[in-house]
C-alpha cells in the first residue's frame, strides 16, 4: 500500500447543509493535507443555505440559496447526495447507508441539522397544511399558492404556526406574495429566546403595522378541512377559529436520532451534546450545526 495513502485520513460527514459546506471549506483550506471527505445528503442536490427558504416561496429564484460550490469541486470531496446514513457502527469505525453500502472513517461529523415537526392535531393531514425545511417544501408550498390563488375569488389566507424567526421569516414572505396572513405562537412574545419583551413588542408592532396578525398564549388544536379535503379553517384552544387556505408549521427537531441509537448521550428536548470543540462523548465523532447542543 503507498504510503500516503496510509496516512490520508478518513473523514465522514453525515449531512449536505450549510454546517457541512462550512467543515468542509475548513478542511480544504490546507492544500496539501492528506484527507478523503464523502458527505452524504438524501436531498439530492449540492448543500444550500436554508435561510432563504421563505424567500424562495416569496417568489425568489431558487439559486439565491446556492453556496460556493468550490469545496465540492476538490477531488478530495466526495459528495453523495441520494443516499442516506442509517447506523452508525462505533466499534467497527463505520457507517451504514439505506443502499446497504458500509464507509470507513477515521472520524465521523454529524451535521444532520433539524427536522420539519408538523402539528400532532386532528385534520393536519387536510390539503394546504405545510412545513419549510428544505427546497423542495419550499417549491411545493409556492406551487399550491399559485394553483389556489386560481381557486378563490379573494386573496389567499395563511396561519403561519411559529413565533420563532423562520416563522416570522415566512408569514413575510406569505404576506409579500399577497397572502393575508396571521402568526400564531404559544409563547408570550415573538422570538422569546432572542428578543426582550421591549424588542419582541416592537417587533410585533412592526407586523401589525405591515398587515401580519399576530396571536400569542395561543395553540391551534384542530385543522378543519372542506368537502374537497382542503384546509379551511384552524381551531384553537380557547374555542375560537380563524378562517385559512393553509396552514404552515415552522417548527423543527434536531435530527438527532443517529447519535442516539449508537448510544451517544443527547438531550431530551433534541441534540447531540457535545463539547466546546464539538466533540460528542465518543473522542472519533464530532456533531456541528443544528444538531449540536451544549451539556
Amino acid at each position: 500500500m503507498d504510503d500516503n495513502a496510509a496516512r490520508t485520513a478518513e473523514i465522514v460527514v453525515v449531512g449536505a447543509g450549510a454546517a457541512a459546506h462550512r467543515f468542509v471549506a475548513r478542511m480544504l483550506e490546507d492544500p496539501d493535507r492528506a484527507l478523503r471527505i464523502t458527505v452524504f445528503g438524501d436531498e439530492g442536490r449540492l448543500p444550500y443555505d436554508r435561510s432563504v427558504l421563505a424567500r424562495i416561496v416569496g417568489g425568489t429564484p431558487a439559486s439565491a440559496g446556492e453556496l460556493d460550490r468550490a469545496p465540492f469541486r476538490d477531488d478530495r470531496v466526495r459528495l453523495i447526495d441520494d443516499d442516506r446514513v442509517l447506523r452508525i457502527d462505533r466499534g467497527g469505525h463505520r457507517v451504514r447507508t439505506r443502499s446497504h453500502r458500509w464507509y470507513d472513517y477515521d472520524a465521523l461529523v454529524l451535521a444532520t441539522g433539524t427536522h420539519a415537526q408538523r402539528l400532532d392535531v386532528p385534520g393536519i393531514r387536510a390539503r394546504g397544511s405545510f412545513v419549510l425545511r428544505a427546497m423542495e417544501d419550499a417549491h411545493m408550498l409556492r406551487a399550491f399558492l399559485a394553483v389556489r390563488a386560481t381557486e378563490m375569488p379573494r386573496a389567499l389566507r395563511a396561519v403561519v404556526v411559529g413565533g420563532d424567526e423562520g416563522g416570522v421569516d415566512a408569514a413575510c414572505a406569505l404576506h409579500d406574495a399577497g397572502v393575508q396572513t396571521t402568526i400564531v405562537d404559544t409563547a408570550d412574545r415573538l422570538l422569546p429566546a432572542q428578543l426582550t419583551v421591549p424588542g419582541a413588542s416592537a417587533l410585533r408592532g412592526i407586523l401589525e403595522a405591515r398587515g401580519i396578525a399576530v396571536r400569542t398564549r395561543t395553540r391551534v388544536t384542530r385543522v378543519d378541512p372542506d368537502a374537497t379535503g382542503a384546509v379551511t379553517a384552524v381551531e384553537f384552544q380557547d374555542g375560537t377559529f380563524a378562517r385559512t387556505d393553509l396552514i404552515l408549521t415552522t417548527g423543527a427537531r434536531a435530527r438527532d436520532e443517529l447519535a442516539r441509537n449508537a448510544g451517544l448521550p443527547t438531550r431530551p428536548g433534541g441534540g447531540v451534546l457535545v463539547d466546546a470543540d464539538g466533540r460528542t462523548s465518543d473522542p472519533r465523532v464530532l456533531a456541528i450545526g443544528d444538531v449540536a447542543a451544549d451539556p
